[in-house]
């Protein structure tokens, strides 16, 4: 953790104190994500559209701010804080060269104080409840932070540049655990999936546990750079030469991908798991479909580097069985009713609360 870190890690300590609320949620930013798809090809129209309206961008200007924020229950929402959490959302929307609009600065206001309110009306719960911290855990938590910096000196120098002390710190670690105490203990805990919910998920589900067919295989990489001149790649290639020639007297194909493989599947013996069609370049598909399980291939090159392929397995196109899914639905379905109750938990103490709002 760099030093600028610890501000924005001691806000997310009291603002957030649970691990499944976020301040980015689907009307601040927007991810995508296809696992195993290549992206699609753009199909330009025949009339090139008009170029968008310029977007007009606000102007955060903190001294516009109320004095205070919010009160829960007569306890004032931090400013400070707040101003914080909201400079960090805004750094990270220029950082990706999104606009600073009026819509989203007003929407980023009313998460992030949202936020604050739930961690502030869960921790007053907790202290109703007498439930806190361990004092073992919260030490825990300090000393984990102050390693993950490059030294003492510099921990106190990061704290001291973000105006938190020690002292903070440790409050707002014990507030963080005192709510996931209070969750587990009246919420999360009470929540369990039998093996028969997660079968009539299933059975109601069948077309979600369709799968096409797969291949299973490993691989030993050596990278090659894309500007590198020709000496510098028949260097590489010479290299996989000698390590296809260890192959052929008798080494493990295992063994080698460890001591020689340039990529992460390396400690694993260069195991890529199961994967469908279209998952990887086609260089490499083109070689590791038209292979036979036990067979290693010749030195295949794509724009990554060069390659020697053991084929593994073939797993045919059909159903996952519900004994293969079993233990993934059920902690999948618990983790989605967890959710569910939390937020309903936290909805019936904010329904009780006193919170005034000055935004």
């Amino acid at each position: 953790m760099k030093k600028k870190a610890v501000g924005m890690a001691v806000a997310v300590l009291l603002v957030i104190g649970f691990a499944f609320m976020s301040f980015f949620d689907s009307n601040l930013t927007s991810a995508s994500a296809a696992e195993g798809k290549g992206a699609s090809k753009a199909v330009p129209s025949v009339t090139p559209a008009p170029p968008p309206a310029p977007v007009k961008e606000a102007v955060y200007d903190p001294k516009k701010l109320p004095k205070v924020i919010g009160t829960v229950g007569g306890v004032e929402i931090s400013k400070e804080i707040f101003e914080k959490v909201l400079e960090n959302l805004i750094k990270q929307m220029k950082s990706h060269g999104q606009p600073l609009t009026e819509e989203w600065l007003k929407n980023a206001q009313k998460q992030v104080v949202d936020r604050m309110v739930t961690a502030e009306v869960l921790y007053q719960e907790a202290t109703a409840q007498k439930i806190k911290a361990d004092d073992k855990e919260v030490q825990d938590q300090m000393d984990k932070i102050a390693k993950s910096f490059p030294s003492p000196e510099e921990y106190k120098r990061g704290l001291k540049e973000q105006g938190v002390t020690e002292k903070d710190l440790k409050r707002d670690i014990g507030k963080n655990l005192a709510i996931r105490r209070l969750l587990d203990e009246k919420v999360t805990n009470q929540v369990k999936v039998s093996e028969a919910e997660a079968k009539k998920y299933y059975d109601e589900n069948t077309k979600d546990f369709d799968r096409p067919e797969m291949v299973k295989a490993r691989h030993i990489i050596l990278l090659v750079d894309k500007n590198a001149d020709d000496a510098k790649k028949a260097e590489i290639r010479k290299k996989m030469e000698g390590i296809q020639a260890e192959l052929k007297a008798g080494a493990k194909f295992e063994d080698l991908a460890k001591k020689y493989s340039q990529d992460g599947s390396a400690e694993n013996g260069g195991d890529l798991g199961f994967f469908p069609k279209g998952a990887m370049v086609k260089e490499f598909e083109d070689a590791v479909w038209n292979m036979k399980p036990g067979e290693v291939s010749g030195i295949v090159t794509t724009p990554f580097g060069l390659h020697l392929i053991k084929f593994e397995e073939r797993k045919p196109a059909g159903s996952i069985s519900f004994a293969e899914m079993k233990n993934d639905l059920i902690r999948g379905l618990e983790s989605q009713k967890k959710g569910e109750a939390v937020k309903k938990y936290i909805e019936d103490l904010k329904t009780k609360a006193k919170i005034k709002i000055n935004l």
